[in-house]
C-alpha cells in the first residue's frame, strides 16, 4: 500500500479547468477534497515512465503498470489510523469513522422510517463532516499576459486549496507485483497539474486488513450483497435509473487533462464517493475499463436482512 502524505496544500480539480462556468473579470478554482483515481495513477505511471508510447492515455498508463508488474490500483482511499468511509446524500459529503453508525442510517433509510432517520442522517453529517478533516486555504492572484510579460488589467482569480489535517492521509492498494514500491518509500513527488508537493509511503494495510479483503473493482462475481458503497467514482457504460441509487449523486466528470496528447481526457457519466447502490449497478451498469485505474472501487455494504 501507498500512503500520500501532503507536504503543502493541494489543488486537484476534475474539470481541468479554471471556473468553466464563469464569463467575466473573476474566476475560481476550488479544489476536490478527494484526488480523483486518474490523478493518482497518472503520478504513479509519471514515476515509471521511460519511454514515449503510441496510445490512448489510458493504453500508456496501462504499458507502464504491466511492465512493473502492476494488476491495478485500489484507491484512493481515506485512512488515518483506520479506514473511514466516505458518504454522500447529494453535495454533501461525510468521513464516517464509524461503520455501525452508518449502516443503522442506510437501514433506516431502506426501511423508509423518515422520522427516524432523516435526524440521523443529520447528526451523522455533523459529527463526520469532510470539513472537518481539512484546512481550506483561499489565494487571490491576478492573471498574467504571459507573451508581454505584464499583468492582465482588472483579471483576478481565486483558488481555493485544502490541506488534509494532521494524521490523515489517502492511500492506494497496489494490486500485482510490488516488488519494485520500496524504492518509492520516502520519496518526494508531484501530484496533478497544479504539481503539488507530496511524499510517498510505501507501508502493509494492516491496521485495517479485515476491511481491505473486502475492497476491490467491481466484478460481475461482485454481487453477492444488495448495496454497496462507492470508495471512489463508478464509472457508467449506460444510463442509470435513479431508483438504484439508495444515496448519493450521478454527475458528468472530465478525467483530467492529456499532456502527451496535449487535449483534454474523455468526459464521462459516473456515480460519485460515497454513493450506495444496489447491487444491479455493480453487475452490468459499470464501464471495468477504468478500474485498474483505481475507479470503481466498491465495499460490500450489507444486504437487507443485515442487522447492523
Amino acid at each position: 500500500m501507498i500512503k500520500i502524505r501532503m507536504i503543502e496544500p493541494i489543488i486537484v480539480r476534475g474539470s481541468g479547468e479554471f471556473g468553466p462556468y464563469v464569463i467575466g473579470s473573476r474566476n475560481f478554482a476550488e479544489s476536490l477534497f478527494i484526488p480523483r483515481p486518474s490523478t493518482i495513477a497518472g503520478m504513479l505511471g509519471s514515476i515509471f515512465f521511460h519511454e514515449n508510447d503510441n496510445g490512448t492515455w489510458r493504453e500508456k498508463l496501462k504499458k507502464i503498470f504491466d511492465n512493473q508488474g502492476i494488476q491495478g490500483l485500489i484507491g484512493p482511499l481515506i485512512v488515518t489510523d483506520k479506514l473511514l468511509y466516505p458518504f454522500r446524500f447529494g453535495d454533501s459529503l461525510a468521513l464516517v469513522e464509524n461503520k455501525k453508525e452508518l449502516l443503522e442510517v442506510v437501514n433506516s433509510i431502506i426501511q423508509e422510517t423518515h422520522d427516524y432517520w432523516e435526524p440521523e442522517l443529520y447528526s451523522l453529517f455533523r459529527k463526520y463532516s469532510i470539513e472537518r478533516y481539512f484546512k481550506s486555504i483561499t489565494k487571490v492572484g491576478i492573471a498574467l499576459d504571459r507573451d508581454k510579460k505584464i499583468t492582465k488589467e482588472s483579471y483576478l482569480y481565486y483558488e481555493k486549496y485544502v490541506m488534509p489535517k494532521e494524521g490523515l492521509y489517502f492511500s492506494v492498494i497496489v494490486l500485482g507485483d510490488d516488488k519494485n514500491l520500496s524504492s518509492l518509500d520516502g520519496r518526494i513527488v508531484n501530484l496533478g497539474g497544479e504539481r503539488r508537493v507530496i511524499q510517498l509511503q510505501v507501508t502493509s494495510p494492516t491496521v485495517y486488513a479485515d476491511k481491505v479483503n473486502d475492497i476491490n473493482y467491481v466484478e460481475n462475481k461482485c454481487a453477492s450483497y444488495d448495496y454497496y458503497l462507492t470508495l471512489t467514482p463508478l464509472i457508467l457504460k449506460e444510463n442509470v435509473n435513479p431508483e438504484l441509487i439508495l444515496t448519493g449523486k450521478v454527475e458528468k466528470i472530465s478525467l483530467g487533462y492529456d499532456i502527451s496528447h496535449g487535449k483534454r481526457k474523455e468526459m464521462v457519466n459516473t456515480i460519485l464517493e460515497g454513493s450506495i447502490v444496489k447491487k444491479d449497478v455493480v453487475l452490468s451498469m459499470i464501464d471495468t475499463n477504468y478500474s485498474f485505474l483505481g475507479y470503481n472501487t466498491v465495499l460490500p455494504l450489507l444486504t437487507v436482512s443485515d442487522d447492523p
